[in-house]
């Protein structure tokens, strides 16, 4: 506990919060992006779950993307073969020597011809030379006589004399006559491509040409799989008849093997005639198969050549990759952690300490203050809020010396009363000598004066926007505050003995909801505070809202008793004052005239030219009446285009003269929207005593009789009742 001068222990602030003099500024900024770093950690393990995912997938889609392309260079190698074959074929097809020899059946020169074949193609396992019903007529080994079946191939060559390049089922006894010892080992069937080219003498097929591909055993493709795809793919290959394996790779570590029956759910889709590319099970072990069916010269599958890759070895490679995530994931989760525990307490204590200042300042402790030192942006909080603090407390200290305003403000809605209450508040709470209140006309936008302090109002001269100080503020919309007063100024002082100027005058626009409804100007002999203009704003706005909702409240008082078009009095309002007025007339014995009118054709007003044009029409008409009678006249809207006036203390003729006058005024006044084209009106006129009526109700019923027989008599005319 600290001790001051006089030896007393002083009790220690308990929002203080000081950091050591090694720490360096560390804005909360940065402060803020490390722990985004934390929250974001957490994403992080979703993405790498998702990392993980697309890695899984890309790598099995390059996989089967690699054995599809292997398998189908494996294709186009062999076809390559069987082209090579079919080039030299259809050659010597063409050749005379061969055509004479197939024709006449020569043995010896045909032997010659496919011995040479068969040393520069060594990997063609059978060369015949058939005529055109399949007998042998010679081999490369030289035996000949025996008849081959080749399935369709041969009726096909010979009915088309095209060449044909297919893939068959046949009997191995084809190529035990080629090589007995060699093929002893082939199953009773095997599947072998053939190669058989038409030989054609005069237009005709007189024998063909074959050379055949023993696939069974043919591990030359499955290698050419293996080799090609790299050392580091291990792709492996095999040729499949029917179901079963016939020719594997010889490379270690190939998983196929001759005799080996297809996966189940492979074979099935190759069988159909569809290629399979996917996950299969091999020997117990899940690889990668890719396989493409094998069709013969009738367009049905008969085997398939496939392509398969161990799954173990792309898993391996995902396994390495997401390991060196997960460890670049924990040592960042690791440092989140240590970097989330400065952060906490660098941000955690300062908090609490604003915080309880602001709980104790906002339960009445208003001498609370903070004491917070930690070179960051809370050390700039603690001065902000002490500052505020003290801010508060002044400003309290004025706002109370104001609320008596605002009380004042609730006393009344009437207008001129209202303003003049404010007005003098404020020259009292301001020490102001002098003060006038201006109104906006929103009509003409002229300020006139309304109320006044000091002044002499019917001295005062309306000021439009702009002109003078109160104009300027009212159109500026913003207070101005007049440190130099000219010589010239209208505003002075009457001491009585002498007028003197004022050292000083502010104009503060009343604005509501963005209209300015008036201005506000005061004068002194001092100095207006800086500080004091802002309160001197709120209590313009606080006067400018009850200023509105009295002004609100006069203009319904107003409308209540008015027609919403024309602004005239309306029915429930005339109905009064008929009965008011009739019974003042009896009582005093006083004359009573009332005018009954209806516009002539209103309604081809309407069709023609528009109903805004017809509300133009009720409007001028409504002007007109006002403008030809007196003040103390009583004119109103009766409902639709008929109007009513009536004319206290008017004898029945002068009523009528007045009715001339106005429907003359209305035929002669044009009318917007309508061109050259005028109104007329018809008007029944009754008055009192001169027309018996013993009640209101009467007389009026006797002046609608008037306006009925005007209009039935042709119109635009004034008829009095009888």
């Amino acid at each position: 506990m600290n001790k001051t001068t006089s030896g007393l222990p002083v009790k220690a602030n308990p929002y203080r919060v000081v950091w050591g003099a090694q720490r360096f500024r560390l804005s909360i900024g940065w402060k803020t992006l490390i722990a985004f770093f934390i929250v974001a950690f957490i994403p992080l393990i979703g993405v790498t779950m998702l990392v993980e995912n697309i890695l899984v997938g890309v790598a099995r889609q390059h996989v089967s993307s690699a054995l599809t392309t292997s398998l189908h260079g494996a294709q186009a190698a062999h076809a390559g073969r069987l082209g090579t074959v079919n080039v030299i074929l259809s050659h010597s097809a063409s050749s005379p020597v061969v055509k004479e020899a197939l024709a006449e059946k020569k043995k010896t020169p045909l032997v010659d011809l496919l011995q040479d074949y068969a040393f520069n193609l060594p990997f063609v396992d059978a060369w015949l030379a058939m005529d055109t019903k399949g007998n042998v007529i010679a081999r490369r080994n030289g035996s000949a006589g025996d008849q081959v079946a080749l399935n369709t191939i041969l009726p096909q060559v010979v009915s088309n004399g095209y060449a044909v390049v297919s893939t068959e089922i046949l009997s191995r006894d084809i190529f035990l006559r080629e090589n007995p010892e060699r093929y002893l080992r082939l199953e009773r069937v095997v599947m072998a491509s053939v190669v058989a080219v038409p030989v054609m003498k005069d237009g005709g097929v007189i024998g063909v040409l074959i050379g055949m591909v023993l696939l069974d055993g043919y591990d030359w493709l499955p290698n050419l799989i293996h080799d090609g795809s790299g050392e580091d793919a291990r792709l492996f290959g095999a040729m499949v008849q029917e179901s079963r394996v016939v020719a594997a790779s010889r490379r270690p570590g190939n998983f196929w093997a001759e005799g080996q029956l297809l996966p189940a759910e492979v074979n099935d889709m190759v069988l159909k005639g569809k290629p399979f590319s996917g996950q299969a099970t091999i020997n117990s072990e899940p690889c990668f198969i890719s396989a493409e069916p094998i069709f013969n010269a009738q367009k049905h599958a008969i085997g398939s050549l496939v392509v398969g890759s161990k799954a173990g070895a792309v898993d391996s490679f995902i396994r390495g990759n997401m390991l060196i995530i997960y460890g670049f994931m924990v040592m960042g989760g690791l440092l989140s952690l240590v970097i989330a525990f400065f952060a906490h307490r660098d941000t955690i204590r300062p908090i609490r300490a604003l915080v309880g200042a602001m709980d104790d300042f906002a339960a009445g402790k208003v001498e609370v203050r903070t004491e917070i030192v930690t070179k960051d942006e809370f050390d700039d909080l603690g001065k902000g809020f002490n500052r505020m603090a003290e801010a508060i407390c002044e400003q309290q200290m004025r706002v109370e010396k104001y609320n008596s305003l605002a009380k004042l403000l609730i006393t009344t809605l009437n207008p001129k009363e209202l303003l003049k209450n404010a007005l003098d508040k404020v020259l009292e709470l301001t020490d102001s000598k002098l003060g006038v209140i201006y109104l906006m006309n929103e009509q003409t936008e002229v300020l006139a004066p309304f109320v006044t302090h000091g002044l002499d109002i019917a001295a005062l001269p309306p000021l439009k926007l702009g002109e003078g100080i109160a104009g300027f503020a009212a159109q500026e919309r913003h207070s101005v505050v007049l440190e130099h007063i000219p010589e010239t100024c209208y505003i002075k002082v009457d001491l009585g003995f002498a007028e003197i100027l004022p050292s000083e005058v502010a104009a503060f626009p009343l604005m509501y909801k963005e209209k300015v409804l008036g201005v506000m100007m005061i004068g002194t002999f001092g100095r207006y505070q800086v500080e004091e203009q802002p309160l001197i704003e709120y209590l313009a706005n606080q006067i400018a809202i009850t200023l509105d909702n009295a002004l609100t409240h006069e203009k319904v008082e107003r409308l209540s008793i008015a027609d919403g078009l024309t602004g005239l009095y309306n029915r429930r309002f005339l109905s009064e004052r008929l009965e008011d007025e009739y019974s003042k007339a009896v009582r005093y014995e006083t004359p009573l005239s009332i005018l009954i009118m209806d516009v002539d054709f209103f309604k081809r007003v309407n069709d023609t030219f528009g109903h805004q044009v017809g509300d133009n029409a009720l409007i001028m008409v409504a002007r007109v009446l006002q403008q030809s009678v007196r003040e103390t006249d009583v004119v109103g809207r009766y409902g639709g285009e008929e109007f009513v006036v009536l004319l206290p203390h008017t004898d029945f003729e002068k009523a009528l003269t007045v009715a001339e006058k106005i429907r003359l005024a209305v035929s002669e006044t044009p009318i917007e929207g309508m061109g050259e084209r005028r109104l007329s009106i018809s008007i029944g006129a009754a008055g009192f005593p001169d027309i018996r009526a013993t009640n209101i109700e009467e007389l009026v019923h006797k002046a609608d009789e008037a306006l009925y027989r005007a209009k039935e008599g042709g119109r635009n005319q004034v008829v009095r009742a009888e």
